[in-house]
């Protein structure tokens, strides 16, 4: 046991998703972006090219907002657009890179989308994985039980990663990172941050991210 590998030792132990509720899943009368996850697991289990998580956290009020809210929105793009500059940064040297995105802002999601399929930056080397939909939070969602579900499916999706950029002040990336067992720093980013993450600027060790805000 080390300290980069502990963590993820016991969480294996502990939460391992079953089989039945990744065909549950991938159910379209469960999950409204049961495609989307499926697409997601095969292209994230497939050694093809290198994948790199994101997980921005913005705050609870934003998991109930608007489904037509603007793409364009300058005070988000602001606050996080040290995230996707700091994977456009790390994936510049590869023919194409997939990049998985979770966050709690259906907002931020459109606006990763927009930015890296709408002509607006020129990085078409970056295939981009992310919900369209509202996230299921347990706070919020008629079903807590799905809630839980597709959150931890989606921390699960986030662990493959070979390569995880994560909001410093929540854990929810932090874990699943944790849990990933892979001996790479991690990208631990604020808001307004820009670093140049070529260069490693915003990394830090599993051991020094436990220390962190929201620890593990």
């Amino acid at each position: 046991m080390r300290p980069d590998n502990i963590f993820g030792c016991l969480y294996h132990m502990l939460i391992i998703p079953r089989l039945s509720t990744f065909i549950e899943a991938s159910s379209v009368e469960s999950r409204t972006d049961a495609v989307l996850f499926q697409t997601s697991l095969e292209t994230l289990l497939s050694p093809e090219f290198p994948t790199v998580g994101i997980q921005i956290r913005i705050g609870d009020l934003f998991m109930k907002e608007d489904s037509s809210v603007d793409t364009n929105d300058p005070s988000l793009i602001e606050r996080f657009g040290g995230f996707f500059t700091c994977v456009e940064d790390l994936s510049a040297s590869n023919p194409e890179t997939i990049v998985f995105l979770m966050a709690d802002s259906l907002r931020i999601r459109k606006i990763a989308l927009n930015r890296w399929y709408s002509g607006s930056v020129n990085h078409t080397h970056i295939q981009l994985l992310t919900s369209t939909t509202q996230v299921k939070h347990i706070t919020y969602s008629k079903d807590i039980y799905i809630g839980f579900r597709d959150g931890l499916l989606d921390m699960f999706l986030y662990s493959l990663c070979d390569q995880h950029i994560l909001t410093r002040d929540s854990g929810f990336g932090r874990v699943p990172a944790f849990a990933s067992m892979k001996n790479r720093s991690l990208f631990s980013l604020t808001e307004k941050a820009k670093p140049k993450c070529a260069l490693g600027e915003g990394q830090v060790t599993f051991t020094q991210s436990g220390r962190e805000w929201s620890g593990v």
